[in-house]
């Protein structure tokens, strides 16, 4: 596994609206710093790409190559300009079905390694 792209969706939101999706977004954020510390750990990972609010924090590390988002960007634009069949993580509420609507937005562009589904508020 070379590169991973990772697209956790309240942190890759073009824009971070209200308190509730702020406070959502922070423990979204806390998950996805996590994962990408464990992918920069590993051996057989070259590149992760994060995709990511312009405005939220970053881990820096070499392994890692941010695509940021903002009111005119969004994470949709962003994944048109990897190439078909990339691998990614993708993480994302299952409220409203969400998760499978990005699944299947997605699906036609790149090759999933794994879906997390939440339906709760606390990730962590």
């Amino acid at each position: 596994m070379n590169n991973l792209i990772l697209i956790e969706y309240f942190t890759s939101q073009s824009n971070i609206k209200n308190e509730y999706n702020k406070e959502i977004s922070q423990e979204a954020l806390k998950l996805s710093n996590s994962i990408i510390k464990n992918f920069s750990k590993n051996n057989n990972v070259n590149t992760i790409h994060v995709i990511k609010n312009e405005n939220l924090d970053r881990i820096k590390s070499k392994k890692v190559k941010y695509y940021l988002t903002n009111k005119n960007i969004s994470y949709l634009k962003i994944i048109k300009k990897f190439k078909k069949n990339s691998k990614v993580i993708l993480i994302s509420p299952e409220k409203k079905k969400l998760s499978i609507e990005l699944f299947s937005i997605i699906k036609k562009d790149l090759r999933f390694l794994i879906i997390f589904a939440i339906n709760r508020l606390n990730l962590i």
